[in-house]
């Protein structure tokens, strides 16, 4: 009672003098999003970095101020797990600041002329070009030569050990092929590289890349009791028995791996590389709350169902809820369906019952044209194919896809929602369609490299290659471009230049960029470089680049980044093989 009294008579000195002071700053406190509070009751995350990455993928409303709310926190509650994150992270932010800020304009315009100038041209081959000769990582060098496979054996990761998530029998991308070629080849397998870095605890050891460490790590890579795939005979012998018009059809006839590769060395520490496997970022369109998308990937990418949803990935996702026996996938659709679900649908981030039933009439293909899929990384190898030292800047890898117009049912079902029964012609309405579709693809990238300060990122023109229709192929060229030079006529990219490789649609695009370069936000240049190359040479030189592989379901929505990385040939080793098979993207 005494100190209630004490300050009853304190209070009554003092208020007066201070209600005369000017009202002190008060720090806002920021308001927890409902997102955020449904990772923490998922547990979805272990780690400071963690924490982070996940914020960051929901994207919540005043993301700075929440997450200089998490830092103070974090840093009072665990600070030693704070310490290590600070002197690992921040020390990397800084050396990897934009050395292209430092170039005059002028300057930075000839930097960049002669980068595009030196690279070398796409080859749809994907050659390895060293000492005057050429081979194809496509046709002629053995899957087994992939930088990949050294890149995952010293993270501890062998393929001889990990599951096949998807035989290579009986589908449709492999209709061109013998079933001799098909026999070869043995699946599709489970890599979990966010899984084996965890387990790795020294942060400070380097992953080497190199002709040599090939050479070292090769007997513990593959079998050993194959005498006839020693790495003696895939360098001197080997030829691929389906590709015998190739100018290498007798045998490559080289001693040493440097022969192709060349001899220069890349180099990385695992703290890099855990860092940057939790900084994956996924963007999603309207039609894919956040929260949906986690649990629906959740269920379609593991390693027991990847081929049984894949199989089905052009059907509507209510008939896995309406089929006799549903699977997993359909007991979680099936109790929204009931009109009475208000709460269970919102809870999955869905407005309204119309919101949810647009997203699953749609199959997973539909989908997954609005995912975007981006994380930091770096390629093994330069121009020509050639090994390179690690570069300046990582480069923001982004995972995307078009519509596909060409391949199996999924292309049946799109055919026949933009043309006529005869299939012949567009419907009146699909143009518009089509391009708002596209439109929604490119903002999901742009927005990656956006929110990534890229500012000099690269693309090659997606949806125009392997998923462009028979018909209207034209048309289709330019629906696509439109969509992408109208949405860089808008502000808020901020982009310095776009370097775009338009493919067969060349003519297309330069035709269109002459009609509004006028309004651009941008810089844009067209070419016919290697886009691997390209972005492995600008990174070098410190711009803030990216690199888009051009991706399908499979990537996107069932975390099958690379496709058949390991082991397809020819028609199987096409973009996302090569990409996934010389860089950091497993």
């Amino acid at each position: 009672h005494f100190f209630a009294f004490f300050f009853r008579i304190l209070h009554f000195c003092f208020c007066p003098i201070m209600s005369r002071c000017p009202p002190s700053p008060v720090r806002r406190t920021p308001v927890i999003p409902d997102d955020v509070e449904y990772i923490r009751k998922q547990d979805l995350h272990g780690s400071l970095d963690r924490i982070v990455a996940m914020l960051l993928h929901m994207r919540p409303p005043d993301t700075k101020e929440l997450l200089d709310e998490v830092v103070v926190q974090a840093k009072k509650k665990h600070p030693a797990l704070y310490a290590l994150w600070e002197s690992s992270n921040v020390p990397e932010l800084q050396r990897n600041a934009e050395l292209s800020s430092v170039l005059s304009s002028d300057r930075r315009v000839e930097v960049l002329e002669e980068i595009e100038r030196t690279t070398a041209f796409f080859d749809p081959s994907y050659p390895a070009e060293c000492k005057g000769r050429k081979f194809s990582l496509a046709h002629e060098v053995h899957w087994k030569l992939r930088l990949a496979h050294v890149f995952l054996a010293q993270l501890g990761v062998n393929l001889r050990n990990v599951p096949v998530v998807r035989t290579a029998q009986g589908y449709c991308d492999y209709e061109g092929q013998t079933e001799d070629e098909r026999k070869q080849l043995p699946g599709l397998p489970a890599v979990n590289i966010r899984g084996q870095l965890g387990l790795l605890s020294r942060q400070s050891e380097t992953v080497v890349i190199s002709a040599e460490k090939m050479t070292q790590l090769f007997p513990k890579m593959h079998d050993k009791n194959l005498e006839q795939e020693t790495l003696e005979h895939l360098l001197s012998d080997w030829k691929n028995p389906f590709c015998g018009s190739l100018p290498n059809a007798h045998g490559l006839c080289l001693k040493s791996v440097s022969e192709i590769f060349g001899e220069e060395v890349f180099e990385i520490r695992l703290g890099e590389l855990k860092r940057m496997a939790n900084s994956v970022r996924m963007f999603t369109g309207p039609d894919l709350p956040a929260r949906f998308y986690l649990h629906l990937i959740n269920i379609v990418s593991r390693d027991d169902v990847v081929q049984h949803y894949h199989e089905r990935r052009a059907v509507p996702l209510t008939w896995f809820a309406n089929s006799l026996r549903p699977c997993e996938l359909g007991k979680l659709i099936k109790p929204m369906l009931d009109k009475k679900a208000k709460d269970q649908r919102r809870a999955f981030g869905f407005k309204s019952r119309a919101h949810f039933l647009r997203t699953v009439r749609q199959s997973l293909t539909e989908l997954s044209t609005q995912v975007c899929v981006a994380y930091p990384g770096y390629f093994f190898v330069g121009d020509r194919n050639q090994i390179v030292k690690k570069p300046a800047n990582p480069i923001l890898f982004v995972s995307a896809t078009g519509i596909d117009f060409k391949n199996g049912a999924s292309a049946r079902a799109e055919l026949n929602k933009y043309f006529f029964p005869d299939l012949k012609r567009l419907k009146p309405h699909a143009r518009n369609a089509i391009k708002a579709r596209v439109k929604r693809t490119y903002h999901g990238i742009f927005s990656a490299w956006k929110y990534f300060h890229v500012t000099h990122p690269t693309a090659i023109a997606m949806g125009l290659g392997a998923f462009l229709p028979d018909i209207e192929q034209e048309e289709v060229q330019i629906i696509y471009h439109e969509a992408i030079f109208e949405l860089l006529s808008t502000d808020g990219y901020g982009f310095d230049t776009f370097f775009l490789n338009p493919a067969r649609a060349t003519e297309v695009a330069e035709k269109l960029l002459k009609e509004c370069e006028h309004k651009l936000k941008c810089k844009v240049r067209l070419h016919k470089k290697d886009g691997k190359a390209l972005a492995s040479a600008l990174a070098s030189h410190g711009f803030r680049t990216s690199y888009l592989s051009p991706s399908d379901c499979i990537a996107v929505m069932q975390g099958c980044i690379g496709y058949w990385w390991a082991c397809g040939m020819g028609e199987r080793y096409a973009g996302e093989e090569d990409f996934a098979a010389t860089s950091t993207a497993l």
